[in-house]
């Protein structure tokens, strides 16, 4: 079938070895994505095309997906877990913080990253980017996705 996975759009996204990059689905090859390049992964197709951005524009990429931790590894990702839920994501890292917004089960969130690119956390709860706005959400909620 024909679905897709759309992530959030400040995915970020390392290539861990060179790859082509297209400027259509099954087009022509129009540039590469090299070695330790870094690049946002916006949609993956079950047809094995993932649609990134690298320097400010829009491609296409042929990446088996079952394989997809030869090409690339995702530093930001996460998917929410909770057994069918919403999770609340917090304006501290503590159960008693104010909620400030709710995210569904298994959807993906961003998750904040330092100057090292490395998801900020704090006593064991992950800072989470929704709606434009940053919180927290329980790290034992957050399954980290794409980052082998």
């Amino acid at each position: 079938p024909d679905l897709s996975d759309v992530f959030p759009t400040n995915t970020l996204a390392v290539a861990k070895t060179t790859f082509n990059l297209y400027d259509k689905k099954s087009g022509k090859v129009v540039g590469k994505i090299s070695k330790g390049s870094k690049f946002n992964l916006l949609e993956k197709d079950n047809n094995y095309w993932l649609t990134v951005k690298y320097n400010n524009r829009t491609y296409y990429a042929n990446v088996p997906f079952s394989s997809y931790n030869k090409y690339f590894t995702v530093k930001n990702l996460g998917r929410v877990d909770t057994g069918g839920v919403a999770l609340n994501v917090r304006a501290d890292a503590s159960t008693s913080a104010q909620v400030i917004t709710t995210i569904n089960h298994k959807d993906y969130v961003e998750l904040a990253l330092d100057s090292k690119d490395v998801p900020i956390t704090k006593n064991g709860w992950y800072k989470v980017k929704v709606n434009g706005h940053y919180g927290w959400a329980s790290g034992g909620y957050i399954v980290r996705e794409l980052n082998r």
